[in-house]
């Protein structure tokens, strides 16, 4: 909770210094996991901002009214297209259907840990902060609250995967090849996977690799980044906050504390990306199909190729019908290349929202809540 109120503090200063510009681009579709409670609403049409020149149709999704999330978070699409999105202060996971609605896939919105091993929709998480989706279909959550990592299989059954409820002695103490389970990992804040389905994860200011064991490999952690340091300083103090792998095994790590974005190759050499600019306050960042990296970087979309190369820079900033402003800070890629986005309203920017915009310049508000700021 505390990264997100300094994003709000950077996006803030951000208004006042950065105008508002395009969007970029990513398809949604259907999938089978059990769900809860849903209800149906009227959608709301974006309006775009001066500047904003590029839309070509507007539509309308349906929105949601008792099940909607209050404060979306990290997103990700499922092998079928479906778009899933967190709720940390519902302790819930959102799946959204075909007609516009979202239904409650994980989570029984009672913030404490309960039901390993049963079905997802009756367990209790707390604070979910990451979440992703493996190749074929396994649900990954930064379990945050509870201090775990738990997979959702295909079958909506829910299980920890690493992490034992606890906090570890030290950043240090975490032994390489650990049994994941019964190791103390602190709050894991990110999750991500890999192409050829590794599973990664950011807590205790490292970055965890689970092998097919069930084994703890630290891919990097607080060593690792002091040898790195003596030619990059800034990254030695780095805490990671967000993952991705490119298609060619690339991790990427988000730091914050300070702000930099790092590229560790499949081979183990690591490469600093270069320091924040003012618009990168904030990264959250997510494999495109096209096998690099997304990032979502304050009032900007940032492309890596799988080489670390950055290739393009979108500035983006959209106003709901409200007036409201819309600055993402999750994104996700559908699976034809509609690009999905979020705010969870905390920053005090704008309300919660999750929009999405199509190949074809179509941009749809999938759920609002206009008025109701966070914070």
């Amino acid at each position: 909770m505390l990264i997100r109120h300094i994003h709000g503090l950077f996006q803030k200063m951000l208004l006042l210094l950065i105008p508002a510009m395009i969007l970029a681009s990513c398809g949604s579709s259907p999938a089978t996991l059990p769900a809860r409670s849903h209800t149906n609403g009227s959608g709301k049409a974006i309006s775009p901002t001066a500047g904003d020149t590029a839309r070509s149709t507007t539509t309308t999704i349906g929105a949601l009214g008792a099940a909607a999330p209050s404060q979306p978070g990290p997103m990700a699409i499922l092998p079928s297209g479906r778009l899933l999105v967190t709720d940390p202060a519902l302790n819930e996971i959102f799946m959204q259907l075909q007609n516009g609605s979202f239904e409650v896939i994980a989570g029984n919105g009672v913030g404490s840990f309960y039901g390993d091993g049963g079905p997802a929709q009756k367990a209790s998480l707390h604070s979910p902060e990451g979440l992703a989706v493996g190749q074929h279909g396994t649900i990954y959550v930064a379990d945050s609250g509870n201090l775990r990592i738990r997979a959702i299989s295909t079958s909506g059954v829910i299980r920890t995967i690493a992490g034992n409820g606890e906090e570890p002695a030290s950043h240090n103490a975490i032994a390489i090849g650990a049994n994941a389970t019964a190791t103390a990992i602190g709050h894991p804040i990110a999750v991500t996977t890999g192409p050829k389905g590794s599973v990664y994860f950011a807590a205790a200011h490292s970055v965890f690799k689970l092998t097919s064991n069930g084994k703890l490999q630290v891919e990097v952690g607080p060593n690792t980044l002091d040898s790195f340091s003596s030619t990059f300083p800034v990254v030695q103090a780095c805490m990671p906050i967000s993952l991705a792998v490119s298609s060619n095994d690339n991790l990427y790590i988000n730091c914050s504390d300070p702000y930099a974005m790092v590229e560790m190759t499949a081979n183990g050499l690591f490469h600093y990306l270069g320091p924040v600019r003012p618009h990168d306050a904030f990264a959250t960042l997510v494999r495109s199909q096209s096998g690099g990296v997304m990032a979502v970087n304050g009032a900007a979309i940032e492309h890596f190729d799988s080489a670390g190369h950055e290739v393009v820079s979108n500035f983006i900033s959209f106003r709901l019908p409200s007036g409201e402003l819309f600055w993402p800070q999750g994104i996700a890629e559908g699976i034809h290349g509609s690009l999905y986005l979020d705010q969870d309203g905390i920053a005090g920017i704008g309300p919660p929202a999750i929009l999405k915009r199509t190949l074809l310049g179509a941009v749809d508000v999938l759920w609002s809540n206009a008025g109701h700021w966070l914070g």
